[in-house]
């Protein structure tokens, strides 16, 4: 028996990275110029792409996880829940 323990039944934890998404870089580049151009007719439309933006960004919140199997920690970026 060795000493280290076991992984989490889980597997290893793997953070997302929302900047990468093809439709983040889209959202990212255009946004601005829907909103220039003036094809919002709601408000809530902009504000749904703007927290969109921010979801998974650790500059807009984040969450210290302690993994008591491992003894490591980890940052958690918190969502916007924006579907």
């Amino acid at each position: 028996m060795t000493g280290a323990a076991a992984p989490p039944k889980g597997g290893v934890y793997q953070p997302r990275n929302a900047r990468a998404s093809a439709l983040w870089q889209w959202v990212a580049r255009h946004g601005r110029e829907l909103r220039e151009v003036g094809h919002f007719r709601r408000a809530v439309e902009e504000q749904v792409l703007e927290r969109f933006l921010r979801c998974g960004d650790s500059h807009h919140g984040f969450a210290r996880i302690d993994c008591d199997a491992c003894g490591r920690d980890y940052l958690l970026s918190l969502s916007s829940k924006t579907r």
